[in-house]
């Protein structure tokens, strides 16, 4: 048994401190999957990072399976199959930073908290 925790696992993580559950190794998993959560003491930039990497190695990874399996048989499918699914990764990678973001937007929003805010995401890359 692994623990993993499916993108929603982790945003339940990072923001509910929800934790994911256990799951058997054989089973079906999404295609954005990390295993042993982000520190929460990285930034929403980092973590952002780290789950838009873990995501594109499973899009990889999962890319030479079909690959080896006969389900992608042409570089037009392979290309295809890989801006599909990487475009999901990405989205889900920049909404944990968007959520984040949010706690200084609305009526919080000033350009004092909006700028130290953003330096603080970019210093720590």
């Amino acid at each position: 048994m692994r623990r993993c925790f499916g993108l929603t696992g982790l945003l339940s993580v990072l923001l509910f401190g929800i934790v994911g559950c256990d799951q058997p190794e054989d089973i079906a998993r999404p295609v954005v999957e990390i295993c042993d959560a982000p520190p929460a003491e990285m930034t929403a930039s980092e973590s952002m990072l780290e789950v838009y990497r873990l995501g594109l190695k499973r899009v990889f990874l999962e890319t030479a399976e079909r690959i080896e399996l006969g389900e992608l048989n042409t570089e037009q499918e392979v290309n295809q199959w890989i801006y599909e699914s990487s475009a999901a990764v990405r989205r889900d990678a920049v909404m944990m930073l968007n959520l984040d973001a949010s706690e200084i937007g609305g009526e919080h929003w000033t350009k004092t908290k909006a700028a130290a805010y953003w330096r603080k995401q970019g210093e720590s890359l």
